[in-house]
């Protein structure tokens, strides 16, 4: 993968970005560096809003293998194409394509190319893609591995002693990481912030505290959860193991187990929806298949095909950001009235594919009733 340093800057921005000197110095210290061309009366000028620092052709030849040159007006881009060095042009384009035909994605954008200042938006850098451009190189060549996660806690504020709980196995685990707690909770803890909420305009009204969660997060990765769930030590590890083997994710769940260690609703299924779409009713419990639902094996993986039928429960689910806020929940549904269903209903009718984490597990802290529809199914049958 390519760390980039924008305009040379390794820690952050500095007043010295795009200077020669400070362009050499990021070179060698090992990083490739986007630097801003002019071209202006035939002289080359290095300079992001205008020509700042004048410079020659030997320069971008002698450094031609290091450097991604952003052509800043139409004479710049046309010499550097002719002389045939690595080169581009966007405005505020969602991608464009460099002159040896990589992508180059603007901020917040996903690629298997070039990610461009994720820092900005606290993207995701997938481990697929080609590389990355920012002012932070050095802290993203030794932190990539590193998740940030936002983890919405809803809460009626009766509940903070499992609350305390929660974050402490968060804290234990996660490097980079916020907690919003949306409800009358007295929780003090580091990296959270506690947003009253006023129980008395609607009962159980769940689907606007998760809105709420989604419209503060600073981290594009949320969670979102219920007061009485709390993370298994190894549920972050196990994050990275997916994210090393499948790469990003747009909505997922993981394992979610009762107090009592049985499985509970983490990757819903309702067969009953399949009725004329598959080849089940010759099967002698055909009937039975159809009209319950049930859980799919740990590690079956979704596709255009079956999507449709599958749901994540609300209690818990890890949605990224920018996609709740673009659909949020349906906020005249609370707690209980099928926000959860229609909810993902909504999403794979706009083609998101709902993906699982084996290898990360959460945990009821009290026992719920497990759903009269809910068990396993052999997959055989469909």
């Amino acid at each position: 993968m390519l760390f980039i340093a924008h305009r040379g800057n390794i820690n952050g921005p500095s007043l010295e970005e795009n200077k020669p000197d400070y362009i050499i110095s990021a070179i060698e210290k090992g990083y490739d560096v986007e630097t801003d061309i002019w071209l202006v009366n035939n002289t080359l000028f290095l300079g992001h809003d205008k020509p700042q620092y004048e410079i020659d052709l030997n320069f971008l030849e002698k450094y031609k293998d290091k450097l991604w040159c952003h052509a800043k007006n139409m004479d710049a881009l046309h010499f550097l194409l002719e002389n045939k060095l690595h080169c581009f042009w966007h405005q505020e384009d969602d991608y464009t394509i460099t002159s040896k035909g990589i992508v180059w994605a603007y901020p917040n954008k996903q690629t298997t190319g070039i990610y461009v200042m994720p820092e900005r938006n606290n993207t995701l850098v997938s481990k697929d893609s080609q590389g990355v451009c920012t002012d932070y190189p050095e802290y993203y060549k030794e932190n990539l591995s590193q998740i940030p996660f936002t983890f919405g806690i809803i809460t009626d504020g009766n509940n903070d002693n499992f609350i305390k709980t929660i974050v402490s196995s968060i804290e234990s685990q996660v490097p980079i990481y916020e907690i919003i707690i949306v409800g009358n909770s007295k929780i003090v803890s580091k990296n959270t912030v506690v947003i009253p909420f006023n129980e008395t305009i609607k009962k159980a009204w769940i689907t606007k505290k998760k809105n709420i969660v989604a419209q503060n997060a600073k981290y594009n990765n949320l969670v979102l959860l219920h007061d009485y769930i709390t993370f298994s030590e190894n549920w972050y590890l196990g994050f990275l193991k997916y994210y090393k083997e499948n790469g990003d994710f747009e909505i997922i769940s993981n394992k979610i187990l009762n107090s009592d260690n049985t499985r509970f609703r983490d990757w819903c299924f309702f067969p009953l929806l399949l009725k004329g779409q598959y080849n089940i009713t010759k099967h002698p419990n055909s009937q039975k298949i159809i009209e319950t639902g049930c859980l799919l094996p740990y590690d079956f993986v979704s596709n255009d095909k079956i999507n449709k039928y599958i749901y994540y429960s609300g209690s818990f689910f890890i949605v990224k950001k920018d996609i709740l806020v673009k659909y949020p929940l349906d906020e005249k549904k609370g707690w209980g009235e099928g926000e959860d269903v229609e909810w993902s209903k909504l999403l794979s009718d706009n083609k998101y594919i709902f993906k699982f984490n084996k290898y990360s597990e959460v945990k009821f802290l009290k026992l719920k009733e497990t759903p009269a529809w809910q068990k396993d199914i052999d997959l055989k049958l469909i």
